[in-house]
């Protein structure tokens, strides 16, 4: 295991290395308004955040809202500064005062997938299944995971054999089938056929967290091994659960340099969306990375999140501490003020 000073040193290289590449420190007088949105993210960090900004670069000006509503007086009288509003997850009724607003995006994976593959990056081939029609899968594979357009966690992903994916349009039972009506699924009830990327024995994923592109922290996770073993991609026999989150999974921190940099290199695609989640997983007879889900909606700040305060308590980690993640948010904030407030 690292110890804490070698991972002080390496942490401290990272955040020395990324103020070297920054250009516009201290280019002109602006502010930065940061959103907290407690289901998702706490002002604490927020407030960490801030306080490195105005020692980094003195010229930003930043304040803390908790909703939408606190923290008007104080921008009003900043009115005259250039802005740069930030909230990590949607706000549907939310308007700046001035400046760009930038904030996370509930896309469906369809809208994620379509983005990723415009920009050049792989995901699995995928298709809507129409409701009441059998899709063409020829050319997935006997097996294929279907899973909803919108959905939570995971909830819904299953694994099936290919020719028994969607229905006749005259079996009104088979419409209903897929899960479409499920509280997990969105109103919509859009399902998706995606190939099956066999990544091992027991399902592995990884979660790659990006803040505009730079990597704020990288989990490695692996299904829990008392579940069923699957030995090859085209032998299910008992197996139904695919997904590699789950109970009895295993949580740790990833140095996968080539994930962590596909993940960065992904944001691209995003450029409008400040905090994404790309869930990769690696092919184990190619080698190939392939992009699940982005996670675009921006639920994914783990540093104080309940979900992410439960798995650093239930895997033993810190994930602040991979790549000084509140210290190294604020240096990226710092650039983007100053490069897109207005």
């Amino acid at each position: 295991m690292m110890s804490e000073v070698t991972l002080l040193q390496e942490n401290t290289d990272v955040l020395q290395e990324l103020k070297q590449s920054l250009k516009l420190r201290g280019h002109r007088r602006c502010q930065l308004i940061l959103i907290s949105n407690p289901a998702g993210n706490q002002p604490e960090d927020f407030i960490r955040i801030a306080e490195y900004i105005r020692q980094y670069d003195p010229k930003i000006t930043v304040t803390v809202v908790t909703d939408r509503f606190r923290g008007l007086a104080s921008m009003v009288a900043k009115l005259a500064l250039p802005t740069l509003v930030v909230s990590l997850v949607p706000l549907a009724r939310y308007r700046p005062l001035r400046g760009r607003f930038l904030h996370g995006q509930a896309l469906s994976k369809s809208q994620e997938y379509e983005l990723l593959e415009a920009a050049g990056f792989r995901v699995p081939k995928w298709q809507i299944i129409q409701e009441g029609q059998s899709p063409e899968l020829a050319d997935y594979g006997p097996y294929v995971v279907t899973k909803p357009n919108r959905g939570k966690r995971g909830a819904l992903v299953k694994i099936k054999k290919s020719q028994k994916v969607g229905a006749p349009a005259q079996s009104k039972k088979a419409n209903q089938h897929q899960g479409r009506h499920a509280e997990e699924v969105d109103a919509n009830g859009e399902m998706l056929a995606q190939q099956f990327i066999y990544t091992g024995k027991w399902p592995i994923c990884y979660r790659v967290t990006t803040l505009f592109g730079h990597v704020i922290s990288a989990l490695k996770i692996e299904a829990a091994h008392d579940r069923i073993p699957l030995h090859s991609p085209d032998n299910f026999a008992g197996v139904c659960n695919v997904v590699a989150s789950g109970r009895g999974c295993v949580q740790a921190l990833s140095s996968d340099e080539e994930i962590i940099r596909y993940g960065e290199a992904a944001h691209s695609a995003f450029p409008d969306i400040p905090l994404l989640g790309f869930d990769i997983v690696r092919e184990v007879s190619t080698g190939k990375l392939y992009i699940l889900e982005a996670n675009a909606v921006g639920y994914v700040w783990h540093f104080s999140s309940p979900i992410g305060l439960d798995i650093q308590r239930d895997n033993h980690l810190h994930f602040e501490s991979q790549f000084d993640g509140i210290h190294k948010t604020a240096l990226v904030l710092a650039e983007k003020t100053q490069l897109l407030a207005y």
